[in-house]
């Protein structure tokens, strides 16, 4: 008290009502209103209040700008799992044709995996294959306007949750690698000494959902290493030992059939050259007659059945170091 006298300035320049300005009191405000307001208007403003105990005054800024530059539909926050899809959409009042995306303040440049989408007012920023590096503020700017939005992105946990073991197998057996993805239907990688595996009829890799599987069939000396399974740059690695055979047989014995009075040739391989090996008829030695007889060249051992009778029907075996192998003869009379 008493009631202060209001005064309103622009640039040094006091201000009274007129068809664009009008200066008012409501409920103890006091107003400065632009009835239509342009370029004209924008300027420093300062409104001044006085009574016979002194001054007080505040100032402002203020600036037009373009109506048309403003939004519709405003950009809204976006959550998505890693290596998803992020959208971002906005929609603006009027049609432009062109607008500016920043990341964080900086603009944002076309890549294979960003695209900026304008389709009449509705503007989009796609983000493929998002990573933990795309979280930020992003910002569609048009003219003086622009609208704001964060994206968040949740780190997919990858990687194993079993990983693989070292095996020890004989050789001719087969070798089966196991692991276990955290994450289903993963792309995987089989390595062998850093090397990348081609499949192949002997060499077969699986994928069941989160179980992956390398199989060897028939191991051999030559498959001895280090294998890895890869999911994006996290791997797992284990070590195959392939026992090689020091006595058997690489190759076994046949049954055979064979007409009366025919010959009968029953062939075996062994691991070993020039073993000693003993050929069994039903459980029984084997004698060596005119009619039957036993070879041996190397690793090939045979035992040959000349004019093959009923009595010849029986289980053979052949036998080196404990081991054998062992085959059925059936004759067909006449």
């Amino acid at each position: 008290n008493p009631k202060p006298h209001i005064k309103w300035m622009k640039n040094e320049e006091i201000l009274t009502n007129r068809e664009d300005i009008i200066i008012y009191e409501a409920q103890g405000r006091h107003i400065l209103k632009f009835t239509n307001a342009s370029d004209q208007h924008m300027g420093k403003y300062t409104c001044i209040a006085e009574n016979q105990y002194g001054t007080t005054s505040t100032d402002f800024e203020f600036e037009v700008g373009d109506i048309g530059a403003y939004f519709l539909e405003e950009l809204s926050d976006v959550t998505v799992d890693e290596k998803q899809m992020a959208i971002f959409t906005c929609i603006s009042a009027e049609e432009y044709p062109s607008v500016t995306w920043l990341k964080d303040g900086k603009k944002i440049i076309e890549t294979d995996r960003t695209e900026i989408i304008i389709d009449r007012k509705l503007h989009k920023l796609i983000i493929k294959n998002v990573t933990a590096e795309d979280r930020g503020d992003y910002t569609c700017v048009i003219e003086k306007a622009s609208t704001k939005a964060n994206l968040k992105v949740n780190e997919i946990n990858t990687g194993f949750s079993k990983k693989l073991t070292s095996l020890t197998v004989d050789e001719k057996q087969t070798a089966i690698f196991m692991c276990v993805s955290i994450q289903e239907n993963v792309t995987v990688t089989w390595l062998k000494n850093g090397k990348k595996i081609k499949e192949t009829e002997r060499v077969e890799a699986t994928t069941d959902k989160r179980l992956h599987k390398l199989i060897i069939k028939h191991v051999s000396a030559e498959d001895e290493g280090e294998y890895t399974c890869v999911i994006d740059d996290i791997s797992t690695s284990a070590k195959l030992k392939v026992n090689e055979q020091t006595s058997g047989f690489s190759q076994k014995l046949k049954s055979l059939t064979v007409e009366e009075k025919q010959i009968a040739i029953f062939t075996c391989v062994t691991v070993q050259d020039n073993v000693l090996v003993t050929w069994l008829k039903n459980g029984e030695n084997l004698k060596e007659t005119e009619r039957v007889e036993t070879t041996t060249d190397r690793r090939l051992h045979k035992l040959i059945i000349k004019h093959a009778n009923a009595e010849d029907t029986a289980e053979y075996s052949c036998v080196v170091d404990g081991i054998s192998t062992t085959a059925n003869l059936k004759v067909n009379g006449n």
